[in-house]
C-alpha cells in the first residue's frame, strides 16, 4: 500500500563479526530527486510529495536506526506475467484462499 514493488531482508556480517540485516526495497521512481525532497522536508516544512519513493524513505527512516539510505535509480527489472490456475488434487479439503 506504500508503493513497494518488492522488499526483502538478508543477514550480513558487520565489523568485528557482528550480525546485522540489510533491507532492500524496490519501487517505481516517480520524482526526479526524492532524496533531496526528503532532506528538505525533514529540515523545513512538510512537503506535499506523495511519491512511493518519498513514502518508503520516510517509513525506512522512521522504523529503523539507519543514518542513511543508498538510492539507485534506473535499475532494470524483468517480471513474468502471472495467472492463477485451479487444479484438482486427489486429496480432500484442498481449498486454498490464496488468490
Amino acid at each position: 500500500k506504500n508503493g513497494a514493488i518488492d522488499a526483502w531482508v538478508h543477514p550480513i556480517v558487520m565489523k568485528k563479526g557482528r550480525p546485522a540485516h540489510c533491507l532492500h526495497c524496490i519501487c517505481h521512481s516517480e520524482t526526479g530527486n526524492a532524496n533531496a525532497a526528503y532532506v528538505d522536508a525533514t529540515q523545513n516544512a512538510p512537503t506535499d510529495d506523495t511519491s512511493a519513493e518519498y513514502r518508503l524513505l520516510n517509513i525506512m527512516f522512521r522504523h529503523t536506526t539507519t543514518l542513511g539510505i543508498r538510492i539507485q535509480r534506473n535499475i532494470l527489472r524483468a517480471a513474468l506475467k502471472r495467472r492463477f490456475v485451479e487444479v484438482q488434487l486427489p486429496y480432500r479439503d484442498n481449498i486454498r484462499e490464496g488468490k
